[in-house]
């Protein structure tokens, strides 16, 4: 795959998922006050064990699938995509299958035993369904980005959240009469329906795949040159197979080489699950540090509820770079090309750190006016702060893994999962019990974080040499950052003072930091020219006027 191809996947994904939490978000508005507070209860009571589910079934299905079909692409082996594809579909199938029958005859169990509410037998037999359909749409999802061709993976994420909340409140306002358990039931039965239209939407596309050349021929040659691996390379450990060499085919060793595969990623999805997961120990060890019971309930909510979703944010940008850093690496692998394997892997790492460190100084900087403005407590940003220097090392945790797992090496993302899940137990267990509280939590994550990335960022660099340089990573980004940082402040008071409220002051000081973040990147020299395949087709004078300025690298 070309590098701007590649680029374009990067942000089709990212504003796909942009507008997938955009629709989230005005769901989890608009749905309370239709449901109340006990309907809303037992609507969530669903969502834990349905998520469970599909981590485990689909986090490493689509990823595992992307490689499986890119490696053969640029093997030269086409042929054997459609058999790939077929035995993975009827696996997912059969995993789906099983796992819904599995929620829907286990729900009332679930419900009495574990929620001890009854009524919530209703939502969990509601989202049942949707586990099947959500597992096979991995697949389909999994064999475009093999293609790479990643607008229709990105589209179907915003069909199935559309069709969703349009169930969700539909059926949730029809059955409102029949009680709150019926109406949560309706209301959750959107992930069904959901599920089932972007699963629809993925079949209707394959046509257009077919109509292409189907099950396809070998992609372009990927920036960075067309140079063959001959054993291992100068400046790195990168070995492919090369055009033409056999690669596995037959039911049963695809099979073994999709589950080999699909597993580490799953776990490794698991893995970051149970990492977040360690900050349950927060509330007690507040109270031992002296914190009352409501105290540490609010502070615990402040950083989980609070804090911590505004630091996933960025990481919508490097999970997308993650799932398209997949095939590209894999593909440029299998074909040989080692400058292809380098010239991805450090794009994608240019890329993270820019984008993750402008987006940690962002939240740093504007901590309390962020949270004031969004949840009216601007103690949110105790946490926040700290916090916000983990974003990057979030970042770099995922284009590494993408980056190692395009390689083949798997199971390297989990072992620093679950490392850094261990560091965070224990620095979490230290910290929030002695004097520095919620602080001392949110720089346990940090921690975690930053040793995920870094032990990442030493095995691509191990594997494949040094693929970006210190200027690239730090002082081109450092400048910028500067530059941003020393203005968000006072474009956040003019805000204020010409919006009259804090929202204008947060809306101007975001567009305006981000804008002169970019402007002095692009000074500094740090965009390429491949760079442009991420603005739109429209955005042609600009893609001119850039070429033009001789501010871009080659």
């Amino acid at each position: 795959m070309r590098e701007g191809g590649f680029l374009r996947g990067v942000l089709i994904l990212t504003l796909a998922g942009l507008a997938a939490r955009a629709l989230g978000a005005v769901y989890r508005v608009f749905l309370y006050p239709l449901l109340g507070p006990e309907g809303i209860g037992l609507f969530q009571m669903a969502y834990p064990v349905y998520s469970t589910l599909l981590v485990l079934s689909t986090s490493g299905a689509n990823v595992a699938l992307s490689r499986m079909v890119s490696v053969r692409l640029a093997a030269g082996q086409a042929g054997q995509v459609p058999a790939v594809f077929r035995a993975v579909l009827g696996l997912l199938a059969l995993t789906g299958a099983l796992l819904t029958l599995g929620l829907w005859w286990s729900a009332p169990w679930l419900a009495a035993v574990v929620y001890r509410e009854p009524r919530a037998t209703g939502p969990l037999q509601a989202v049942a369904p949707a586990v099947v359909a959500v597992v096979v749409m991995s697949a389909y999802r999994g064999l475009f980005q093999g293609y790479q061709k990643m607008y229709p993976p990105a589209a179907s994420q915003i069909v199935e959240q559309v069709v969703r909340v349009g169930t969700m409140f539909l059926l949730g306002w029809y059955l409102l009469p029949l009680g709150v358990a019926a109406a949560a039931a309706g209301a959750a039965s959107g992930a069904f329906t959901g599920g089932l239209a972007g699963l629809v939407y993925l079949v209707w596309c394959t046509r257009a795949l077919a109509q292409e050349g189907g099950t396809g021929g070998p992609p372009g040659p990927p920036a960075g040159g067309g140079g063959r691996i001959q054993g291992p390379p100068a400046g790195g450990r990168v070995r492919g197979p090369g055009p033409g060499t056999p690669v596995r085919s037959g039911v049963l060793p695809v099979l073994r080489e999709f589950l080999g595969q699909a597993v580490p990623v799953s776990m490794t999805g698991a893995m970051f699950t149970l990492f977040t997961l360690a900050d349950v120990v927060v509330p007690a060890r507040l109270q031992g540090a002296g914190f009352s019971a409501e105290a540490a309930t609010a502070w615990y909510g402040r950083l989980t509820g609070g804090a911590m979703p505004l630091i996933n944010l960025p990481s919508l940008f490097s999970a997308s770079l993650q799932l398209a850093l997949v095939p590209a690496v894999a593909a440029c692998l299998a074909a040989g090309d080692a400058p292809g394997v380098r010239g991805h892997a450090g794009t994608g790492l240019r890329l993270t750190v820019a984008f993750t460190a402008a987006a940690a100084v962002g939240l740093a900087v504007l901590a309390e006016p962020l949270c004031l403005t969004l949840y009216g407590d601007p103690l949110v940003a105790v946490g926040l702060r700290p916090l916000a220097a983990g974003v990057v090392f979030l970042g770099l945790q995922q284009a590494t893994a993408g980056i190692l797992q395009g390689l083949g090496e798997v199971t390297l993302p989990l072992w620093h999962l679950g490392v850094a899940a261990l560091l965070k137990l224990v620095l979490t267990w230290y910290l929030a019990g002695y004097s520095w509280g919620v602080v001392g939590a949110a720089w346990a994550t940090v921690a975690g974080f930053a040793l995920a990335g870094l032990l990442g960022l030493a095995a691509v660099v191990h594997r494949l040499g040094s693929v970006a340089s210190l200027a690239d990573l730090v002082l081109r980004p450092a400048a910028g950052l500067a530059v941003m940082g020393l203005c968000l402040p006072a474009l956040y008071r003019w805000g204020v003072e010409v919006g009259g409220s804090p929202w204008g002051g947060t809306l101007l000081a975001v567009v305006g930091g981000a804008f002169l973040y970019l402007a002095a990147l692009l000074v500094v020299g740090g965009f390429r020219q491949a760079d442009l395949e991420m603005l739109p087709a429209r955005a042609g004078f600009l893609k001119r006027w850039l070429k033009g300025s001789g501010l871009l690298r080659p």
